[in-house]
């Protein structure tokens, strides 16, 4: 069912077929009171009572067929009776989760979980691929055209660290990272950083991520884009094929975890984004062909309720009775047609409004009690859309999948938890909190335990996290055969002046554990080299070595 406002029209273009066989056909050049053009539909109604009156006395038992431009018949005459059964009747399953979805009380689960079965590990394993392998490839021309500067190198992204980036943009929705800089967030300034942020990754790193990611061979495909292509291959011409494997991956999925119930409201999500013109040559009809794309060249499913529709009536239904068309004029001079496969009567519903009552269509109220769902979903998604800082388009429907995915995991975690955070209003906004923190978690863990110098602010950025990390250092410490009760460095002890005037250093005498600097370093500090030699004068000295020097 769909319905859209619209304004009236003077005069309309329609014939008018009664079934006694009078045919009337008139245009917009004609007279308004000439026969089959009216501008009002009381004109309207009282030319269909003066037809029934004069030509033939069985049309006020029979109805009335209205015949539009392409062919199809309206009738008022109100359907016996439905001619499908299955309408309304649609009551023998079980919506909700089902599958790997279904879990009563999310009983051994966690948001993570739901999260991964829509988003599985081997789409993020084909992400993490062709990011790696796009990276090395800059990475090598960058080096190739700069051969007098620093070598770059690029570490290979992994899953858990995909997954912490994915993690770090949907909280950057929950924290409204749209409205201050992104910098801001790395910032060692206590008062407006984010520890989530410090803690997951640098902020270097992030930028990087966010650059370089791919859904697809970018390389592969840039090879193919300077190569001649045929204008009637679609899959040549596809602009979302950079993204189109993951898209479908993942879009796929959302069927197969929840099943709908009986009213199901239906919309188009349209998200605009540039791909770019097409080569060196101007595309001509745009206009044409997103309207094209978007709408049917076919009027099978709705018809047109603009010109192919006579408005002579409130109710209208089509000569198999599978459609119902109402025209309710909600306020002067402006009207609704709603079209409905749904109903096949004309009831009406007594509505109080301001100081009286109104009749309102059972379809148009029908209609309001539904269509909220893809509003509300649209609204809810806006609220805590996901934020990033880039212009790159397949990061724009990335990010829209993120959403998606974060919307109907809380669905889904809410359906088989009803009585979870039942109190708290914002409790999509606790979900998606919580969501990002199990995803930027074991990237925390694994980097408090593979990196053993990081910053001060990034190691109390991981102490607010609930990592530890001087569990992590010794850790480090045991793996590369330090002792863990050490310090890491220290003052050298035989530099004169003050202490900290003294080098730091991280060497340290391997007898009496003294810190030496580059200047003092030797195998053995200087205070041991003295009892060294000492040491070694008194046992050149022993009776064994004199006996020897005597013989």
């Amino acid at each position: 069912m769909a319905g859209r406002s619209l304004r009236p029209r003077k005069a309309v273009n329609y014939t008018c077929l009664n079934q006694s066989g009078t045919l009337s056909d008139s245009t917009d050049d004609e007279d308004h009171e000439s026969e089959g053009v009216f501008t009002e539909e009381a004109q309207v109604e009282d030319a269909i009572l003066s037809s029934r009156e004069d030509e033939d006395p069985d049309l006020e038992e029979t109805g009335n067929v209205f015949a539009g431009r392409d062919g199809t018949q309206w009738t008022t005459r109100v359907p016996r009776a439905p001619l499908d059964a299955w309408r309304f009747s649609l009551q023998d399953f079980q919506d909700g989760p089902k599958n790997e979805a279904n879990v009563p009380e999310n009983k051994n689960r966690t948001k993570l979980d739901f999260f991964k079965l829509m988003i599985s590990h081997d789409t993020t394993k084909i992400i993490c691929n062709w990011t790696n392998k796009w990276a090395h490839f800059c990475v090598r021309n960058w080096n190739k055209n700069h051969p007098t500067g620093k070598p770059r190198l690029w570490r290979d992204v992994t899953v858990t660290e995909i997954l912490g980036f994915f993690g770090l943009i949907l909280l950057g929705g929950v924290e409204k990272a749209k409205k201050k800089p992104w910098t801001e967030m790395w910032t060692k300034n206590e008062k407006y950083r984010n520890p989530a942020f410090v803690a997951t990754m640098s902020r270097d790193r992030f930028f990087s991520l966010m650059s370089v990611i791919r859904f697809d061979d970018a390389i592969e495909r840039h090879r193919l884009s300077n190569l001649p292509r045929s204008s009637n291959s679609i899959e040549d011409n596809d602009k979302l094929d950079p993204i189109r494997k993951v898209f479908e991956a993942i879009t796929s999925i959302f069927a197969e975890l929840y099943t709908p119930a009986a009213k199901l409201c239906i919309d188009e999500q349209l998200l605009i984004v540039y791909t770019g013109k097409e080569g060196n040559q101007r595309e001509i009809g745009l206009g044409k062909n997103v309207v094209l794309k978007l709408v049917k060249q076919s009027s099978e499913l709705h018809s047109d309720t603009t010109k192919n529709l006579p408005k002579s009536s409130t109710f209208l239904f089509n000569e198999d009775h599978t459609v119902t068309l109402v025209r309710h004029n909600s306020q002067k001079n402006n009207f609704v047609l709603l079209l409905s496969s749904a109903h096949f009567d004309n009831d009406r519903l007594s509505v109080p409004y301001k100081k009286g009552q109104f009749d309102l269509p059972i379809i148009i109220d029908y209609y309001n009690s539904n269509k909220f769902g893809v509003d509300t979903a649209d609204q809810m998604i806006g609220n805590y859309r996901g934020q990033y800082p880039s212009k790159r388009w397949p990061m724009k429907l990335l990010v829209h999948l993120l959403d998606c995915v974060a919307l109907n995991a809380c669905i889904i975690w809410t359906r088989n938890s009803p009585l979870w955070n039942n109190a708290h209003k914002s409790s999509r906004r606790k979900f998606i909190r919580e969501l990002a923190n199990e995803l930027i978690t074991p990237q925390i863990q694994n980097r408090a335990t593979t990196v053993a110098n990081l910053p001060g602010h990034t190691r109390s950025a991981m102490k607010i996290m609930g990592i530890d990390t001087q569990t992590n250092i010794r850790q480090i410490q045991q793996q590369s055969g330090d002792d863990p009760g050490q310090r890491l460095q220290g003052r050298c002890s035989f530099d004169p002046g003050p202490v900290r005037q003294k080098k730091v250093s991280r060497r340290k005498c391997k007898k009496c554990e003294a810190w030496i600097c580059e200047e003092h370093w030797r195998l053995l500090c200087p205070t041991c080299f003295e009892l060294y030699s000492a040491n070694q004068l008194i046992s050149n000295v022993s009776p064994n070595t004199s006996a020897a020097s005597d013989e």
